[in-house]
């Protein structure tokens, strides 16, 4: 539901700077969308009734907060330009022992914030800064630390993205509505104590593409039994 309706709501103004006329048409729609979100998720033409109530407004809710955050960045004078939504990427890579592998993803939005693009994963559950972060000396963690799960996924997007559009550097990261305060939490490189943001480029990228290697290599080992990790 909440993909449904977010991407409902800002297709009309794809490739658009968003400015204030843009949002008070976007909360004009919302009740709207959402609805006919719910009944497509649902596959039923009745209203929400008993506890689909809550799991409705908890819906419609995250998704204001979603637009409040947008329009904040906006008021506050930054460029936002949503590019495109639901983005369905694919490409093939080739390895000796096994070869061709196609990978395919389909990433909820990217936008250009300032001239920057960033490639972003709405999740309802909690997500923190840990997550999408990694050692900068242990990108092993990637596919070895299901922890990390978040950081590999936001890498997996970025490799595709790359593979289909000419990138320079990006951003990208999860937008956690059960922990909203924080945002747009990007892929980052521990630093001392704390995560700093680390754009991704293609020096970043080829180190991805090394553990993306390794764990197509171990899925396509027969000597090694596919386990659920620990969580």
């Amino acid at each position: 539901m909440v993909h449904k309706t977010l991407e409902s709501l800002y297709l009309p103004y794809v490739d658009q700077v968003l400015d204030k006329i843009h949002f008070k048409d976007i909360r004009a729609r919302l009740d709207n969308v959402i609805h006919t979100a719910y009944l497509d998720s649902y596959l039923t033409t009745q209203d929400p009734q008993g506890k689909n109530i809550i799991m409705y407004e908890v819906a419609k809710h995250y998704v204001s907060k979603m637009i409040a955050h947008d329009e904040e960045l906006v008021k506050t004078g930054n460029t936002l330009i949503i590019r495109e939504l639901e983005a369905r990427y694919s490409t093939t890579i080739e390895i000796d022992s096994i070869g061709s592998i196609k990978l395919h993803g389909e990433v909820d939005r990217i936008d250009e914030l300032n001239g920057q693009i960033r490639i972003i994963d709405y999740k309802s559950g909690m997500v923190n800064k840990p997550n999408v972060g990694i050692e900068p000396d242990n990108y092993e963690a990637l596919i070895t630390d299901y922890n990390k799960s978040k950081a590999f996924q936001v890498l997996m997007y970025a490799y595709l993205y790359s593979k289909n559009n000419e990138l320079t550097e990006c951003t990208a990261g999860i937008i956690s509505f059960k922990n909203f305060k924080d945002g747009f939490i990007p892929y980052s490189v521990k630093n001392g104590k704390s995560f700093q943001t680390q754009p991704i480029d293609a020096v970043e990228l080829e180190k991805f593409e090394e553990q993306l290697h390794q764990i197509i290599l171990e899925l396509f080992n027969k000597d090694i039994a596919l386990t659920a990790k620990d969580h």
